[in-house]
């Protein structure tokens, strides 16, 4: 009797544990494409040298990933939140520059780096 609820109890927090495992992963994954997507039309106004309107998707980004952040910092390793905090202001500098080539690239490292966050948290 007391085996079976040692063995009950090891399997309930055996779930819980790949449960929240899951559920992080998820939602990684999840918010990660929407900043992706973001990215992306950020890009495009980049590309179209329209950077005024670059300018606001970044602002409407930033407001964003502050949001996200907050639940990416419990979740994953503050290093990889801290590399795409520096991708994020060197892409803001670049565009307010109206650097093309340079808001292109920081732009496109800033993509990298939310793409890959959920390749790094996935269950190996």
């Amino acid at each position: 009797m007391q085996t079976t609820k040692v063995l009950i109890s090891l399997a309930v927090i055996a779930l819980i544990i790949g449960g929240t495992g899951l559920y992080s992963y998820f939602k990684i994954e999840t918010s990660s494409k929407v900043l992706a997507a973001d990215i992306e039309e950020i890009e495009t106004c980049l590309f179209d040298s329209d950077f005024s309107n670059a300018e606001n998707r970044l602002e409407e980004f930033k407001e964003k990933w502050a949001k996200i952040r907050e639940c990416w910092s419990v979740i994953t390793d503050h290093f990889e939140i801290d590399n795409i905090d520096t991708a994020i202001f060197k892409a803001d500098r670049m565009i307010k520059a109206r650097d093309r080539s340079a808001s292109l690239e920081e732009i496109a490292s800033l993509l990298h780096l939310i793409r890959h966050l959920p390749e790094t948290e996935s269950l190996n």
